[in-house]
């Protein structure tokens, strides 16, 4: 992201820490680590009643809520003995963990290919009951016959699973938009699903709902591209599925949400590029600067429906720079998506903050979850927020310490930090869960992960 005259300036950046108000954790326990062999580790989790759901490359595990193990490690899988096909065969990644509070669910998913040519399937365990640990439901989705849909994201709604990735190879890039039939997959049912396409755009997310009251649009999911960095650009696309006759499903869009401000994706001199530095090694770390970050959340409040999301930018107005975090809250989601408010999280102390994951309580607060690292400073899990009636724009109650790496990721071949971490909100509609990697020790692979 380039402006005419060089690098965009951020003009919503919060340099100060704040008052460090933040809550210290509740619980904070480790999760999984690399017994699979794999990097990096995209993690991923949600929370229900009694329960954490935690997935890596490639496995899943259980937890009470005070960090023991109910089930696991499994291989994902695992979940597919006996039924066949590629996601009973193959083991490939790319997971994502869903709590469906609507039906007391949990929805569980990777993909399966043989080639990045195609055919691309999404393999979709949906449990029976509210019980993780029990049995599933199980689906093989063909989601592209032609090409690789990578980086596949879900969002639950309550009349579809609605997904999105990035296609390659079917023959060009594309983002694909993917909604799956979600009342025949909780009975076990047959399910369909309606496919759309963005022609040369990817990076999306679906709409994710948070709590329990319902979205204006039931039938209707936003879903989000941040197109052009140097110009503010994040488009919106309205996603309507109707299951009596899939043919007259809409994707309507884009739809340019108002109000953003530019940003800069180049940390270095390109998003993807490796600049987030770390000790001991000079394997500096992927920023991942091209696209949101898992999820984007939602809530009805009745007077307002409201969603939160992020990505990471360069803080400093200079290319290279440090990395930092915005976040935005949008409203008039069922209309014309408009910002509410926005900030990029740089404080001024040398980390790079990153790899960040966002979301909005029942009363309105927001807590972010991101890494944070630098030269000095061994990668570590953090997280800042704001209460509901604190000045917009701003993470108010500072930042807090999650935990604390003591190692670093030592492999100058791909030295991948993760393409994703997890906050999600609690039943009870107050309390935030985040789980995230750290290493222990430098090292080549050996990440770990942790849940607070």
């Amino acid at each position: 992201a380039r402006g005419a005259k060089g690098p965009v300036v951020d003009n919503v950046v919060q340099r100060l820490l704040g008052p460090l108000a933040m809550p210290t954790p509740m619980a904070n326990f480790d999760g999984m680590y690399n017994q699979w062999g794999g990097i990096p580790p995209d993690t991923v989790g949600d929370v229900g009643p009694y329960h954490y759901v935690e997935q890596v490359n490639l496995g899943v595990k259980i937890f009470d809520k005070n960090g023991a193990t109910v089930a696991g490690p499994y291989s994902f899988n695992d979940f597919f003995q006996g039924f066949g096909g590629v996601c009973e065969s193959l083991n490939n990644g790319d997971p994502v963990v869903l709590y469906d509070q609507l039906a007391d669910r949990w929805f569980l998913s990777q993909f399966a290919f043989t080639s990045q040519s195609g055919p691309t399937h999404q393999c979709i365990a949906v449990s029976t009951t509210g019980d993780p640990a029990g049995a599933y439901y199980r689906y093989d989705f063909l989601s592209a016959a032609v090409g690789f849909d990578d980086y596949p994201h879900y969002g639950v709604w309550p009349n579809a699973y609605y997904m999105t990735a990035n296609r390659f190879n079917a023959p060009g890039f594309a983002g694909a938009n993917v909604a799956y039939e979600r009342a025949a997959m909780l009975a076990g049912d047959e399910a369909r699903m309606v496919v759309y396409l963005v022609t040369n755009n990817g990076g999306a997310l679906p709409t994710d709902l948070d709590g329990y009251a319902m979205p204006v649009l039931t039938d209707t999911n936003t879903i989000y591209y941040n197109t052009d960095p140097a110009t503010g650009l994040v488009d919106a696309y309205k996603f309507m599925v109707n299951w009596s006759d899939p043919v007259v499903s809409t994707f309507t869009g884009p739809i340019p949400v108002v109000g953003v401000d530019p940003w800069e994706s180049n940390i270095c001199s390109a998003p993807r590029e490796q600049c987030i530095p770390q000790p001991d090694t000079d394997a500096n770390l992927e920023a991942i600067a091209d696209r949101f970050m898992h999820r984007i959340a939602y809530r009805n409040f009745g007077d307002h429906e409201s969603v939160v999301a992020n990505f990471t930018v360069n803080a400093s107005g200079t290319v290279p720079g440090v990395a930092g975090i915005r976040w935005m809250e949008f409203r008039n989601i069922s209309t014309a998506p408009t910002v509410y408010q926005q900030g990029t999280f740089a404080p001024d102390d040398g980390l790079y903050r990153w790899m960040g994951s966002v979301a909005m309580d029942g009363q309105g607060n927001i807590s972010l979850g991101y890494s944070a690292s630098s030269e000095e400073e061994y990668p570590s899990i953090r997280y800042a927020g704001r209460l509901a009636d604190d000045p917009l724009g701003e993470l108010t109650q500072g930042e807090a310490l999650m935990y604390q790496g003591t190692g670093s990721e030592d492999y100058p071949a791909a030295p991948r930090w993760g393409d994703y971490s997890s906050l999600n909100v609690d039943v009870d509609d107050c309390t935030f869960w985040y789980a995230q990697q750290y290493f222990a020790q430098t090292g080549l692979r050996n990440w770990r992960t942790r849940i607070g």
